[in-house]
């Protein structure tokens, strides 16, 4: 609030300080936390799962899509976060390695504040980009079919490889989940794999309630 309030330079700024202003704007968040607390903390209650989804989904598309991805530093797990000066602090190094660690150990972390499940979708997608590069070089909608297929966005990068992400996991939620929805797979090939989960695909339309039960995002390959 102080860096917006100073560079929207209208009533303070960096050179030309008010120091009344910057203190009534810097106490208005205790006001509205004293105020409205409880009502914040409900409704963060409410959306956090669908905000853990969109992330999760926002990540698989940006790292499995076309063009080179661009993964800021530190925002291997969920970030909370605002712009400058926020996202300057020291990032826990030592954390993430242990997380990394589990995870080449085969841990499949739950969905929650800690954001190991996007420290699993990053660390994947990037090492199939590093060791299957000739995989990322097509692009093509996969359509869903099913009463839920507008919540499904997929596509194939190759024939050998296909990212999965939920949309609207608010509007899913609400109409009881995928139920008969499928997604089918590239050449009716039957030997994928999903490389976040490691786990083998059922079919070569798989419902989208058994491939996505575990996470949000999926992102299959074939053998090479």
């Amino acid at each position: 609030l102080d860096k917006a309030a100073k560079e929207a330079k209208l009533r303070t700024s960096w050179v030309d300080h008010d120091e009344d202003f910057e203190k009534a704007v810097n106490a208005w968040p205790d006001t509205v936390i004293t105020e409205l607390g409880d009502e914040i903390t409900a409704f963060v209650e409410r959306i956090k799962s669908a905000g853990w989804s969109n992330s999760l989904g926002q990540k698989i598309v940006q790292l499995a899509g076309p063009g080179v991805p661009d993964v800021y530093q530190g925002t291997e797990l969920f970030e909370y976060s605002l712009v400058d000066p926020d996202n300057r602090r020291p990032v826990d190094w030592d954390l993430r390695r242990g997380l990394l660690e589990r995870l080449d150990e085969g841990w499949l972390p739950d969905i929650d504040a800690g954001g190991a499940a996007k420290l699993l979708v990053t660390v994947n997608a990037l090492r199939l980009r590093r060791y299957r590069p000739e995989e990322f070089l097509g692009y093509r909608p996969l359509p869903a079919q099913g009463s839920a297929a507008e919540h499904a966005v997929a596509f194939q990068r190759s024939p050998k490889l296909v990212a999965v992400a939920t949309r609207l996991p608010v509007g899913l939620a609400a109409r009881g989940g995928w139920g008969d929805t499928v997604l089918p797979l590239p050449d009716g090939a039957t030997d994928w794999h999903d490389v976040l989960t490691d786990q083998p695909v059922a079919s070569a339309a798989p419902m989208l309630s058994e491939l996505l039960a575990r996470y949000p995002v999926a992102l299959l390959v074939r053998p090479a």
